[in-house]
């Protein structure tokens, strides 16, 4: 019994070890998003926020073969979101980088504990070329940890009976 009782408590350990990195903190970043009405071009942009809407750390990037290549735009002032009952933070930044005029939007759901997703699009335009961007952060995987552990335990507890019932059939006498 105390062997099956140390492999059982070896398997725990493992269990929430390979568990602990499965859990999502706050995503607030994106990157590699294709800019519409522009050939190749992607855009990659970061923010971060607090529990009262308070947005800062913001930063927005253009990258590719097109007039838009290159371009960055960083603002590390806090920016205060407008609350939108049942849909979360919304902010929206203008900047003017270069002669182009950049517009990063985003809606951050805060109410989703375990992916904290969000909505972000906007626009770069100049004088005779504009291009737009949107994009969805879609969920992970991010679970509470309590509930990876219990289904750990549910898989453990399958895995026992499973052995459990193998030696009872290996000791049954031939034909019962």
């Amino acid at each position: 019994m105390r062997r099956y009782f140390g492999i059982l408590s070896v398997g725990v350990l493992f269990l929430v070890a390979a568990c602990l990195p499965a859990t999502a903190g706050s995503i607030n970043s994106f990157s590699g998003v294709t800019l519409q009405g522009v050939s190749n071009t992607t855009v990659s942009g970061t923010f971060s926020v607090n529990s009262t809407g308070l947005f800062s750390n913001i930063s927005i990037s253009f990258t590719g073969n097109s007039i838009f290549g290159g371009v960055n735009a960083v603002d590390s002032k806090s920016i205060q979101g407008i609350y939108i009952q049942g849909k979360g933070w919304w902010f929206s930044w203008w900047t003017k980088v270069g002669g182009n005029w950049i517009c990063y939007s985003v809606l951050f759901n805060p109410n989703n504990p375990n992916t904290n997703q969000f909505w972000t699009g906007g626009l770069i335009v100049n004088g005779q070329n504009r291009g737009g961007y949107q994009y969805l952060e879609v969920p992970e995987g991010g679970a509470i940890l309590s509930y990876l552990f219990l289904s750990g335990a549910a898989v453990f507890a399958g895995i026992a009976m499973s052995a459990k019932q193998r030696r009872q059939h290996a000791y049954s006498p031939v034909g019962s």
